[in-house]
């Protein structure tokens, strides 16, 4: 049987796929067209004597802030002279803040690597989006929260708990995040720590979820229990 010639091997080699490209393409509509906005605003940050000042296109601020929105175009004194004062809030979360409005990327990943760090910046963060008013932010937070947590085997720990539930209201979505993520990686441990004492509404709602995943797990009734009929 005579053998295929190198040039009938070279035609039964498969074809090289493409390489992968980054396609950067979208809608018109998702674009903040903040390149022609002639208004630039001032935001000071941080206490007196220490504080940041950043400037930003005033369209970006106003497109994605209810708070800015207000601020920028209501009855007050920022929207003549065009400067937001921020002193109570810390310019490392706020400079992060304006790189997400500018970019959609949040450069904050450490070098090496320090989730802890990564976590609380991302709390701060969260928090000073609800407290603009920005849901967009809010939400880009929350996959970044999520793709933070799948990346570490770990629970977040009970410092990131203490710190979700003391810096936001009842009904927030970083809330039900953080109790999930303590349900699916905690174990009895999770809760102890030299953080202090767990939040009491936070210790709460993990009780909670808990109970759901055992019903939906099919666990209950009496027969499990283990004690004694003597002990009651």
């Amino acid at each position: 049987m005579p053998k295929p010639s190198p040039k009938d091997a070279k035609k039964s080699k498969p074809p090289t796929p493409p390489a992968p490209v980054r396609d950067v393409r979208v809608p018109t509509t998702l674009v903040p067209n903040f390149l022609q906005c002639p208004t630039i605003v001032k935001v000071v940050v941080g206490p007196e004597g220490a504080e940041q000042m950043y400037f930003v296109h005033e369209s970006l601020l106003v497109e994605r802030s209810h708070f800015f929105n207000r601020a920028l175009n209501g009855k007050w004194r920022e929207s003549d002279d065009k400067t937001v004062l921020m002193p109570d809030d810390e310019p490392e979360i706020v400079l992060a803040y304006l790189q997400l409005l500018y970019t959609g990327n949040l450069p904050i990943q450490e070098s090496p690597r320090d989730k802890r760090k990564e976590f609380e910046i991302l709390i701060e963060l969260y928090i000073l989006a609800d407290k603009l008013q920005d849901p967009k932010s809010m939400n880009l937070v929350i996959d970044a929260f999520l793709a933070q947590a799948r990346a570490n085997k770990g629970p977040a720990g009970m410092r990131i708990a203490n710190a979700v539930f003391d810096g936001t209201s009842e009904g927030s979505r970083l809330r039900a995040l953080v109790v999930d993520h303590f349900v699916d990686r905690g174990g009895e441990g999770a809760v102890h720590g030299k953080w202090g004492e767990p939040h009491p509404e936070f210790l709460f709602q993990l009780s909670r979820r808990l109970l759901v995943k055992k019903k939906d797990l099919g666990v209950g009734g009496w027969g499990g229990l283990s004690i004694s009929s003597s002990a009651l």
